[in-house]
């Protein structure tokens, strides 16, 4: 039996449990808050909504990452179901592997006409669209609230810079393919016929098709930063509801919000907790607002409801 999964799975849950045991003896984490945002009755049926739409608008990423040959509302429709039956599979699978498994062993039956492959890059990229749709946030909010904390202040620079470097690569990106095109044949002509070579001609298929089309690839911006809105609302919705007598500065909240959710998808806790309640904790203590790690434990109780709803049609897969 391979023991490496019980193996990171033990030690992420190890960090998580450690960073929540630091952060209750330190008094960062409080019953009462998270009572009083769980009892929100308003707050959980917005968050599972907000939550509902961000499903659906990443489904529609993922149907087009996935290069259908031919649009249809029932390969979206399985894209739909796959992708909530993966969310309920990191609820109970010991590491989020088993997730991106199951999510892409399951679309590659989706359409025969479609390269296997394409569904383990459809799986892949939205990561990096993610990570991109958070820097847009934060570049753009920081811009309009300004003056902040000199010590985050590297931070914002940082991020203005990748920001200019992805926009030079979108702006160039015939150059960027071909140079990419031209890489990927020089591989191709070191690699022996076989498994792995016709897996490097599949992914450069795959990017000359995706890059080559730049109406595509502004949509699949587009849905990642409109996802990521989403969850930036999420959060301010929680923050606002548990502190009610708290003067809040939404832009520069919003700010710092996208720098905490790129902590929580580090790959080193269990799905962010205790490094995410850590995060949020300093980000959000900058300006003001003390209950950070509650937060945080807030928005992960509400995504694990809904991720366990994933059941229904997860049970529908599992059957067959």
């Amino acid at each position: 039996m391979n023991l490496k999964p019980k193996i990171v799975f033990l030690v992420k849950l190890s960090i998580s449990i450690i960073l929540i045991v630091w952060l209750v003896m330190n008094g960062e984490l409080s019953y009462q808050n998270f009572t009083i945002g769980i009892s929100n009755f308003n707050l959980v049926i917005v968050f599972l909504l907000l939550t509902f739409i961000k499903l659906i608008l990443a489904s529609i990423r993922t149907h087009i990452l996935m290069q259908f040959k031919v649009d249809s509302a029932d390969n979206f429709k399985k894209v739909l179901s796959i992708s909530w039956a993966s969310s309920f599979v990191t609820c109970i699978a010991p590491i989020s592997l088993f997730s991106d498994i199951f999510r892409i062993k399951k679309m590659m039956g989706i359409d025969s006409n479609v390269r296997k492959d394409n569904a383990f890059y459809a799986s892949v990229s939205p990561k990096f669209f993610s990570i991109l749709g958070l820097i847009l946030i934060t570049v753009f909010v920081s811009a309009i609230s300004r003056n902040h904390p000199p010590e985050i202040n590297w931070l914002f620079y940082a991020l203005y810079g990748v920001l200019a470097f992805v926009a030079l690569l979108y702006f160039y990106i015939d150059f960027f393919t071909r140079v990419l095109n031209a890489i990927l044949n020089m591989v191709l002509k070191k690699i022996h016929p076989g498994f792995l070579h016709r897996r490097v001609e599949n992914l450069k298929v795959y990017c000359l098709e995706l890059f080559g089309d730049k109406k595509n690839l502004f949509y699949i911006i587009l849905l990642s930063l409109c996802i990521q809105i989403l969850n930036t609302i999420s959060f301010l919705y929680i923050i606002v509801s548990i502190n009610p007598m708290v003067d809040i500065d939404i832009f520069k909240i919003a700010s710092v919000i996208p720098i905490g959710i790129l902590t929580m998808m580090l790959p080193i806790s269990f799905g962010g907790l205790g490094v995410g309640n850590m995060a949020f904790s300093q980000l959000l203590g900058i300006y003001g607002i003390t209950n950070g790690a509650d937060v945080f434990l807030l928005f992960f109780a509400f995504s694990y409801i809904f991720n366990f709803l994933g059941i229904v049609p997860f049970i529908r897969y599992f059957n067959k």
